[in-house]
């Protein structure tokens, strides 16, 4: 996905991630502001559904890009222990 412009600037996409999402194996968790005025939401609701390994997306309230931590508070950091917990071994 292109951040910013919505256009190539230079031959190469340098984060064309919706065309390689499906080769991580890795369990994959993406924590998403839902007010995001720099990455919008859609992008990690694409790359969620795109991804085929094992995947949790938590969505953040009110949340924009730099403050997902505060606003959604210790759901943000549960989140991360619950997900890190469920690892595989």
């Amino acid at each position: 996905f292109r951040v910013l412009p919505n256009y190539r600037i230079f031959p190469f996409d340098r984060f064309d991630s919706i065309s390689k999402i499906d080769r991580v194996k890795s369990p994959v968790l993406f924590i998403h502001g839902e007010n995001d005025s720099l990455i919008k939401l859609w992008h990690s609701e694409r790359l969620f559904s795109a991804a085929t390994a094992s995947k949790a997306l938590m969505i953040v309230a009110k949340a924009g890009h730099n403050n997902v931590e505060q606003k959604s508070g210790d759901a943000y950091f549960q989140r991360i222990r619950d997900f890190a917990a469920n690892l595989p071994k």
